[in-house]
């Protein structure tokens, strides 16, 4: 295999559409606003075709890596590229074993997506109680929701959730009661 960066869109926006819930964070890595700050590096064949990658987003104080596609593209990948000396990791559990070759893995959770389409959405119209309210977020609001998830967090986790520029160029909502949230869901591309 032949370890490059990879710019090609397309040929991301291919293996990412393979599997589409698995790899929801790394196609909205593909936006414009997220671009600059998306680093693919991936594997190829020698019919050109990929592999598989591992990205390593730039938009928070440690990077984010992530990785799809062949676990042993990843693992040869991760093997000859200049690594962070630390990231926050979201990759499949697959992968579990690439990493902790690389990296010492202080906290291990499982990984989960809500994948709603089209087709499967349901609009159940509910109307939330008269002391709660859902509001849609601003950038203002990214320490609060930051706050809202590292309350599920380990005392010594580090949550790297939202910044400001995701939630403007995203949709984020959340259930709020007396200005504290109660629930959140978005999109962040």
């Amino acid at each position: 295999m032949i370890i490059s960066q990879i710019s090609d869109q397309a040929q991301l926006r291919e293996l990412m559409n393979r599997d589409a819930g698995e790899t929801a964070y790394s196609l909205g890595d593909l936006d414009p606003a997220n671009w600059s700050l998306s680093h693919f590096w991936g594997a190829v064949n020698a019919q050109n075709d990929l592999q598989g990658f591992v990205l390593f987003y730039h938009g928070f104080s440690i990077p984010t890596l992530t990785m799809h596609g062949s676990v042993e593209a990843a693992e040869a990948v991760l093997d000859q590229v200049d690594l962070p000396a630390e990231v926050f990791c979201l990759a499949p559990e697959r992968f579990q074993n690439a990493i902790g070759q690389h990296y010492e893995m202080q906290y291990i959770y499982p990984l989960w997506r809500m994948l709603v389409t089209a087709d499967t959405f349901q609009d159940t119209s509910v109307t939330p109680p008269p002391d709660q309210r859902l509001v849609r977020l601003t950038p203002d609001d990214a320490e609060r929701l930051n706050r809202f998830y590292r309350q599920a967090a380990s005392p010594e986790e580090e949550v790297l959730a939202f910044s400001p520029a995701q939630i403007a160029n995203g949709v984020f909502y959340a259930v709020e009661k007396l200005g504290y949230l109660l629930a959140a869901a978005g999109t962040d591309i």
